[in-house]
């Protein structure tokens, strides 16, 4: 086996938003670098942003095989905060100030980094990776140029390497499905189920983003935060004090946490492995996000789950990719 990198000729833009991935190897990482232009039409005042308001504007990155499996739908913001807690903050920090100057035309440029697991690229029919992308950032800024180069890391393997790490059928692998999902909380004096976790897959991390109902990022932060197993019986799993939660997540991520954001690492702190909820064995609605909260609000769910093979995964396990401990 050896690795590679490379950067792909096809770049995206902001009218060139879909491209092929090639598929002769083991993608490891993706790199996507973003670099563009913020046009601020107000000719008195500057624009005061966050990077969040410029990542948040690639609404969709999709990266999706052969038609239909999904290996990550996400918006760029969801990307660039796993980035910077896998990296003990050294990414992109979405909390950081960014000002569009008043009249001016004003640069940015980002990475975002696709590395939560093996893609097979070379078991695909297909692989494509596409964006979406609001240009308006306000009233005043809008996005008027973008450019997105991508880069692969890559594993190369002989026939013999990639059956034995993977399985002849593939049966050892565990490809990544990275998804984003939103719902309502309510007020409640009392841990309240809002959020069912994902069955079917093995979920290793969830990343919950908390929003006011008019869209602030870390305007309403409920109170508590809890899992609760609700059959056969309503039991309480995990219950911890959200401030409490983001002083657990700078030690185990050494990092400063980001403005409404908490993290769960179902592996370490649920199942007390490097697995995590094994969504199989459980039905719709058995397993419950549940908040306590003084003002209504909303959570986005960034869903870190694995795709496996369940019946060779419970004997042999799968080849899995490390998260902070």
């Amino acid at each position: 086996m050896y690795s590679k990198k490379r950067t792909l000729m096809d770049k995206f833009t902001l009218s060139n938003k879909k491209t092929d991935l090639p598929r002769d190897a083991v993608i490891d990482r993706i790199f996507v670098n973003f670099s563009g232009v913020v046009h601020n039409v107000n000719s008195t005042t500057d624009s005061v942003l966050t990077m969040s308001d410029l990542l948040n504007q690639i609404t969709d990155m999709r990266i999706v095989s052969d038609g239909n499996t999904v290996h990550y739908s996400v918006k760029a913001l969801d990307i660039a905060v796993l980035n910077y807690y896998d990296s003990q903050g050294k990414t992109v920090n979405p909390d950081a100030a960014f000002t569009a100057v008043k009249a001016a035309d004003t640069p940015f440029a980002f990475m975002v980094i696709f590395d939560q697991g093996d893609i097979m690229a070379l078991s695909k029919e297909s692989l494509e990776f596409s964006i979406n992308v609001n240009p308006t950032v306000n009233a005043d800024c809008a996005i008027t140029s973008l450019t997105g180069t991508i880069s692969l890391e890559e594993n190369v393997y002989s026939t013999e390497e990639f059956q034995a790490k993977y399985g002849a059928d593939l049966s050892l692998a565990a490809e990544p499905k990275i998804v984003a999902l939103e719902k309502a909380f309510n007020v409640s004096e009392e841990l309240a189920e809002f959020f069912e976790i994902p069955t079917g897959t093995l979920n290793r991390r969830a990343v919950l983003t908390s929003f006011s109902t008019a869209g602030v990022r870390g305007g309403s932060n409920p109170g508590k935060i809890g899992i609760i197993v609700t059959t056969p019986d309503r039991r309480e799993i995990y219950t911890l004090e959200y401030e409490s939660m983001k002083e657990i997540n700078r030690r185990s991520y050494l990092c400063a946490p980001l403005t409404g954001v908490v993290l769960i690492d179902y592996g370490t702190e649920i199942t007390n492995d490097i697995f995590g909820l094994r969504g199989w064995k459980f039905q719709k609605g058995d397993y419950q996000i549940a908040a306590k909260a003084a003002t209504a609000g909303k959570i986005r769910y960034l869903s870190c789950e694995y795709v496996v093979n369940t019946r060779v995964f419970e004997i042999a396990r799968a080849v899995l990719e490390g998260t902070p401990s």
